[in-house]
């Protein structure tokens, strides 16, 4: 219920695909949703938390900023159980 939005059929969607940076490896985050100007990255887990993927929520983040976006938030969704956390 809280991620719906982010499955609007008014939303610009990016799964699994490469971000490439020149001179750097490149970079498949799970789902970038593009709605009303902001630049959502969802990552999807399963298994224990780890601040690692905190990390790589917040390198994605990165990623999109230095591509333009400007208002960037990021989601790491845990699976089972299902926790939302804001990065």
């Amino acid at each position: 219920k809280d991620l719906r939005v982010y499955f609007s059929t008014n939303a610009t969607v990016f799964s699994e695909l490469d971000i490439l940076i020149p001179g750097e490896k490149a970079s498949r985050p799970d789902r970038v949703v593009v709605l009303n100007g902001e630049a959502v990255v969802l990552e999807y887990k399963s298994g224990a938390e780890s601040k690692d993927h905190v990390d790589q929520v917040k390198h994605y983040k990165s990623l999109l900023s230095r591509m333009g976006h400007a208002n960037i938030s990021g989601k790491l969704i845990y699976l089972d159980p299902l926790k939302i956390i804001d990065i």
